[in-house]
């Protein structure tokens, strides 16, 4: 029992990035640093999470952005198509149209064996402008 009450403790001081690795994206073949194409119709607001009434409060923490990445394998020449996912930002909305390219600076993604999902979070998206 003291082994779980000094785990839950230290999980409080550490943040999303000693969970979230750019692995779990490679393994589900994408690049974390490639290009993706916004397929969602607008962003998703993320609300705060408050301990001490066990739900979500009226502060906006970030947003969701729907993504996909087709990825080609250049040994291969393997086409790899993708459903979109949902990427989490932290901080202001970032303004994209649908099919626009964007990139994300420091990509991860998480897989819960509890809930056999994945999620996805950066911390940053900028909008590539087409050359």
């Amino acid at each position: 029992m003291i082994f779980n009450q000094n785990n839950q403790s230290s999980s409080k001081v550490s943040d999303w990035h000693t969970y979230y690795s750019e692995d779990v994206i490679a393994r589900l073949n994408m690049i974390a640093s490639g290009d993706f194409i916004y397929s969602g119709q607008a962003a998703e607001e993320r609300r705060a999470w408050n301990e001490d009434t066990n739900r979500y409060d009226a502060s906006i923490t970030g947003y969701g952005y729907w993504v996909t990445q087709n990825f080609v394998d250049e040994s291969t020449g393997e086409l790899f198509k993708q459903n979109p996912i949902l990427v989490v930002v932290d901080g202001d909305e970032i303004k994209a149209k649908f099919g626009d390219k964007v990139k994300f600076i420091g990509l991860g993604g998480y897989y819960s064996r509890k809930k056999h999902s994945y999620s996805f979070k950066a911390d940053s998206m900028k909008v590539i402008e087409d050359d």
